[in-house]
């Protein structure tokens, strides 16, 4: 018996990992969560109290279209004022033409839509790299096309007034090549700041956007981390700067920022302690 018992843990340990494997790739990345975020705006005003944005991101069309599909179809049924998708829309340029069957659900609700071009919308990887391969910029103009045709309003490096419901908005979207100040002051010029929301691919462009003044950034990219050893421990965030927690709110001097874990998956199809999620970001009036 004493023999057996090292082989034994063997065998469990073996089995726990492809139990967690099985787990990550078949259950996890099709699992999404559809959560309520109240942020509080010093100065928003009295008119918008109560806006509710419904957020998407880094859907990387291409990987595992059914559950987009599914996860379009649920987000339609989201009560909100305006949707945005901050970047990653496709995982290739290949699979542009299959971008506008997944969007479809999404886009027959009649409410705005607007997004934001991330890296994987600029960038060829050549290389499976954790966090990144090699990349070659790729003419995104096809892309661009493809959006705008599905009637998605896409904001590159600038702003657009809505008219919601709930009062007018102002969205800022500032382009994954842009993540400076100069380009957060492009995408921002002439926008009133005390209702402007700033949509941004990357969490770095927080600091550039705190120094610019923006008091709400959206943003994505992490995947929340996609793959984590337990629920604390992050193996990347794919950022130039540390992020921690890899989603959800943060603060930086001013500014409120709502870093979404996504939707869809990179380089592995696998999901650990990172669900999919959909998050309404409810923007009250206060402090």
């Amino acid at each position: 018996m004493r023999m057996l018992t090292p082989a034994l843990v063997a065998l469990f340990l073996i089995a726990m990992g492809l139990a967690t494997l099985a787990y990550g790739h078949f259950v996890e990345p099709g699992w999404l969560r559809v959560r309520t975020r109240i942020v509080r705006i010093p100065g928003w005003p009295e008119s918008s109290d109560g806006l509710r944005i419904l957020q998407l991101s880094d859907l990387h069309v291409g990987r595992a279209n059914h559950l987009l599909v599914r996860f379009m179809r649920r987000a339609a049924a989201i009560p909100a004022d305006v949707v945005v998708i901050t970047g990653d829309f496709v995982d290739r340029p290949e699979h542009v033409g299959q971008l506008a069957d997944v969007l479809a659900p999404l886009m027959s609700g009649g409410r705005p839509v607007v997004g934001i071009l991330g890296n994987h919308d600029r960038y060829v990887y050549r290389q499976l790299h954790i966090p990144h391969g090699i990349a070659d910029p790729f003419d995104a103009d096809t892309l661009i096309k493809a959006i705008r045709e599905a009637g998605l309003r896409l904001l590159i490096d600038e702003a657009t007034d809505i008219a919601t419901a709930c009062g007018p908005v102002t969205i800022a979207g500032v382009d994954i090549t842009s993540h400076t100040d100069a380009g957060v002051a492009t995408a921002l010029a002439g926008a009133d700041l005390e209702r402007t929301i700033l949509l941004a691919h990357s969490p770095d462009a927080r600091f550039a956007a705190a120094r610019a003044g923006v008091r709400l950034l959206l943003a994505g990219h992490t995947h929340g981390g996609q793959v984590r050893l337990g629920p604390w421990i992050t193996l990347t965030t794919s950022t130039r700067h540390p992020l921690k927690p890899p989603s959800g709110m943060h603060t930086l001097e001013g500014l409120q920022m709502h870093v979404s874990p996504g939707l869809g998956t990179t380089m592995l199809r696998l999901r650990l302690f990172s669900r999919p999620e959909a998050t309404v970001i409810e923007i009250r009036r206060g402090g």
